[in-house]
């Protein structure tokens, strides 16, 4: 009779297989996500390297992601006609 109960709490419980199971799928769910986290960051690095000795990447980024313009400079935008 216990190991009926012992096997039933291994089988059903969710500490017992299934909760294992679960375990391991969170465990592989991490692990993926941590190895995109860390490419990301890698990217990151790559790009402050970059940016560390260029400096006309660092104008352009400046130029591209703030909209920031030298005191000489004109900005000239053009509209996108509209489509019917």
């Amino acid at each position: 009779m216990l190991d009926v109960l012992l096997l039933h709490g291994i089988l059903v419980s969710p500490r017992g297989v299934n909760g294992y199971r679960a375990q391991q799928a969170e465990v592989l769910r991490l692990a993926a996500m941590t190895k995109r986290v860390a490419q990301e960051n890698q990217r990151l690095v790559d790009r402050i390297r970059y940016l560390n000795v260029d400096q006309s990447a660092q104008e352009r980024i400046v130029k591209q992601e703030l909209g920031w313009v030298h005191p000489d400079e004109i900005i000239v935008e053009f509209a996108t006609p509209l489509t019917p």
